[in-house]
């Protein structure tokens, strides 16, 4: 045994250059297919932008100038922020939507030493801005094992669910501060809304709507798009019809 072990210490001491080349060699791949993927999306995105009738920027907010713009405390989370690939000015009769790619860091563990203690989280985002009418404030998001145990611990938030509506109650987790408000928000055009379109988080209030999902695929964009701007048709109507 001790002779297999000094023998395989002795291959790795005399090819450990051969090791560190192979190692770097495999780094550089990697950054170079990242690099690749990268402006292969943006490029996608940039067409994309065309056909909605908005406008590509590949840097427009800082998280720092989303959480300002909007109160949302989405903004808030993580760590080194990043937002890119924008496409702005898509307009409709009522709101406005500024799309983008949104990334944060996570913290996993607290070993310094553990290779996974961080992790990024990606996502696509539709900023909405709307020109009238306000909408209680609100977060609703895909309803987990997670969402159900937090709302029972003390200080957790109350999940707002609809007798008319399993479907819905079943599929998010809502809440907010006016549940009065919401609740007579939340009517049967604006549930079902949310039924045809099921995994997304969403924030809402004033005159603000933040639609999120995890990251979309470069060529799947224009169908979030797409989505974003039908649930927020259903919201700024009710926004407008009611408050």
């Amino acid at each position: 045994m001790k002779s297999a072990i000094a023998s395989f210490t002795g291959f790795v001491s005399a090819h450990i250059w051969i090791i560190l080349v192979v190692w770097a060699l495999l780094s550089v791949i990697l950054v170079i297919l990242s690099l690749r993927m990268r402006k292969t999306r943006k490029n996608i995105i940039r067409k994309t932008a065309y056909r909605c009738g908005g406008m590509f920027k590949e840097r427009l907010l800082s998280s720092e100038q989303l959480l300002e713009q909007s109160g949302f405390d989405f903004f808030k989370n993580g760590e080194n922020r990043y937002a890119e690939n924008f496409i702005e000015g898509i307009e409709s009769p009522y709101f406005r939507l500024t799309y983008f790619d949104y990334s944060y860091e996570e913290q996993n563990s607290a070993d310094p030493n553990d290779p996974s203690r961080f992790s990024r989280r990606f996502f696509s985002c539709a900023l909405i801005d709307t020109k009238d009418g306000e909408i209680p404030t609100f977060r609703l998001e895909p309803e987990t094992l997670l969402t159900r145990a937090a709302e029972k611990v003390a200080g957790g938030k109350k999940d707002m669910d609809f007798e008319q509506s399993s479907e819905f109650s079943d599929n998010y987790y809502l809440y907010g501060e006016n549940e009065d408000a919401i609740r007579n928000y939340f009517n049967m055009s604006v549930i079902r809304s949310f039924e045809r379109h099921k995994g997304l988080t969403v924030y809402a209030g004033g005159r603000k709507i933040l639609v999120i999902s995890p990251l979309m695929g470069a060529d799947k964009i224009s169908m979030f798009v797409e989505t974003a701007q039908d649930i927020s048709s259903i919201l700024v109507y009710e926004a407008r019809k009611r408050f």
